[in-house]
């Protein structure tokens, strides 16, 4: 009868719906990408952080590259004020450092991004340069580690990453395939 065929046409149609949907889950091409950037990434009101890490320990060249138990480590980042009033980098603090120093005008005007020295290349043309530096560190930091920070802005609030230190970026240094 048309009831039954139309109920069997129904049947088929949510089927193929239900099955379709099931394609787009851990098999689709973008289930495994991770972004181009190695440092932790957060937003906070209108404040979006990205790219944030300690910048790759030079001392010792080698595997046991690490920053000592109470020097000082800078930090790579790339914060970036979206909203429409203007915002500031108030303080940056970790229980694995003293103090984080911030070196510059950390004033952000909308749409301006503060970058550390470590991003410069990068850089969007409407940055300002600011230099963030953990001292006093309270263990030994070695490459590949992670220290929970927080950034605290006077408008945005604050926020707390895991922040993880820099890999090693020259060419050829992480091997080819």
């Amino acid at each position: 009868s048309a009831r039954t065929l139309a109920g069997v046409a129904g049947a088929v149609a949510l089927t193929g719906l239900l099955i379709s949907g099931c394609g787009a889950g851990q098999i689709a091409q973008t289930a495994e990408q991770v972004a181009a950037v190695n440092g932790a990434n957060a937003t906070v009101g209108s404040v979006d952080l990205r790219d944030v890490q300690v910048a790759y320990p030079t001392t010792p060249a080698g595997p046991d590259a690490l920053y000592r138990q109470g020097g000082a480590a800078p930090l790579v980042a790339t914060l970036v004020n979206t909203g429409s009033v203007a915002d500031r980098l108030v303080s940056v603090t970790s229980p694995a450092a003293a103090s984080v120093q911030i070196q510059g005008d950390a004033t952000m005007p909308q749409d301006v991004a503060l970058v550390s020295p470590g991003n410069l290349q990068l850089a969007p043309t409407n940055a300002k340069r600011v230099q963030l530096v953990a001292e006093g560190l309270t263990r030994p930091v070695p490459s590949g580690a992670q220290l929970p920070m927080t950034f605290v802005f006077e408008k945005a609030g604050s926020v707390t990453l895991t922040v993880p230190t820099g890999v090693p970026t020259v060419e050829g240094s992480l091997g080819h395939a």
